[in-house]
């Protein structure tokens, strides 16, 4: 399941653009996130989080050998215009991003491999946005209208956050569990 899940990710990364309509050049990285680029790579230095403020850190470590925890996250953002006259004449723009958090990922021990491990975590969420950029892109084709992605945002939204959580439990039961 894990070269399936590797496979799809990287087609996946491949065949849709990154870039969607309202996203242009954006900042990458603050404090306490990274957002997902695709000449950025994860590092050591990047988990800056404390694995002792999770209680079940140590053990994961022990029992699973998850040793390197990356928190990520899919945001986003709906932005409509705010003046009443200008809702219909200027299009909506949505924003989808995933992104890592520094505060909260941790190592609890130096393993060589843990954080590309987490990696591909963070690659399966940018999987996830690219499939919500492709899903509002085809609903708005197929029904047109202005408007309409602001009324399907929030199921866009949702199904994405579905798809993350359900390739990241399957790489997760795959290369940890299983593996």
């Amino acid at each position: 399941m894990t070269r399936i899940i590797l496979i799809l990710t990287s087609n996946f990364l491949i065949c849709v653009p990154t870039n969607s309509a309202g996203q242009n050049a954006i900042r990458t990285e603050s404090e306490t996130h990274i957002f997902w680029q695709e000449n950025r790579r994860l590092t050591k230095e990047d988990f800056q989080g404390s694995a002792e403020l999770y209680e079940k850190s140590e053990q994961l470590c022990e029992e699973i050998n998850m040793c390197t925890m990356a928190y990520v996250g899919l945001w986003g953002v709906l932005d409509t215009p705010r003046r009443k006259r200008l809702r219909g004449r200027l299009p909506d723009k949505i924003y989808f991003a995933p992104a890592f958090d520094k505060t909260r990922s941790y190592i609890v021990k130096d393993d060589s491999i843990g954080v590309e491990k987490q990696q591909v975590v963070f690659d399966i969420v940018e999987v996830a946005v690219r499939f919500a950029r492709w899903r509002l892109k085809q609903i708005q084709d197929s029904i047109g209208g202005s408007g309409i992605k602001s009324l399907v945002f929030m199921t866009v939204k949702e199904h994405a956050k579905q798809v993350k959580t359900f390739l990241i439990d399957e790489f997760t039961k795959d290369v940890y569990i299983n593996g």
